[in-house]
């Protein structure tokens, strides 16, 4: 059969198998395909209740549908394991610098407010053309820099010049 794209979903439950205990019909869920099946992109999608979470009320679906990877990834990132295992971090940022590279993707957006919300002091990394919205994104989600750097500057050489003192976490 051929391969349907799409990992990221959100949806109203119209079906659940006789071992789901958490969830019921007609309840709004967001969640992610197993990555070697895909699927989301289907007009449904079966899934364990384990790859399902209730959908919070206030968040409408598109952003529903775009969400769970890019959180669940950046968690991976900045706190080293599977959100599983939340909320036992294993670093502690607090008063930590954090650099996040390519901040206004789905990934760098979580991970600036999960460094903001962890206490650290985070400096926002994207590439031009990031329009001023971007940066007002950003910091209004906690990065006390937000800082442009052309994607031709080697990144090294454009940190250490535009962030000196270096990082904690990267």
């Amino acid at each position: 059969s051929p391969f349907i794209p799409g990992f990221e979903f959100a949806g109203t439950i119209v079906e659940i198998g006789g071992g789901c205990r958490r969830l019921s019909i007609g309840d709004e869920v967001w969640g992610l395909t197993p990555p070697q099946e895909g699927g989301a992109c289907a007009e449904f999608v079966v899934v364990s209740e384990a790859a399902v979470a209730l959908k919070p009320l206030d968040l409408d679906w598109d952003y529903a549908a775009a969400t769970p990877l890019g959180a669940t990834e950046a968690m991976r990132a900045v706190m080293g394991f599977a959100p599983s295992q939340w909320p036992e971090p294993k670093l502690d940022l607090f008063d930590k610098r954090v650099l996040v590279l390519g901040a206004s993707c789905a990934e760098g957006v979580f991970a600036v407010q999960l460094c903001a919300q962890l206490g650290a002091d985070v400096t926002a990394i994207v590439t031009p053309p990031a329009p001023a919205q971007d940066a007002a994104l950003l910091s209004r989600f906690g990065a006390e820099r937000v800082e442009v750097i052309a994607p031709t500057a080697t990144i090294l050489q454009a940190i250490a010049q535009e962030c000196p003192g270096g990082f904690h976490l990267v």
